[in-house]
């Protein structure tokens, strides 16, 4: 199943928690949840994120699931080489994983 084959609520193949990023909000005129979901890759300690986000939104015909995003949450500061290599394979590797079929 592609990402953008998924149901509302349903958890994508790339995440590795079962449940949603927080707790759901509800669909005031479906009463169905909405949730996102997520996944990181940077290591700790460092001054920018990069994840794998899907979230359910609301449409003028009810809930939809949304598609896979990659967010990237700028460095903070200047990046040595090493950082600014680590940041960049963090990127591609999030790429790559959005992509990859279960």
């Amino acid at each position: 199943m592609s990402n953008d084959e998924r149901t509302p609520g349903q958890r994508p193949f790339w995440c590795l928690d079962e449940q949603p990023v927080d707790p759901p909000m509800t669909c005031t005129r479906t009463g169905a949840d909405i949730v996102e979901w997520s996944r990181y890759f940077a290591p700790k300690g460092v001054t920018w994120e990069v994840g794998l986000f899907a979230e359910d939104r609301l449409s003028l015909d009810g809930l939809d699931a949304g598609p896979t995003v990659v967010r990237i949450f700028d460095p903070e500061q200047d990046l040595t080489p090493d950082e600014a290599e680590a940041f960049a394979l963090a990127i591609i590797e999030a790429a790559k994983t959005a992509h990859q079929r279960p």
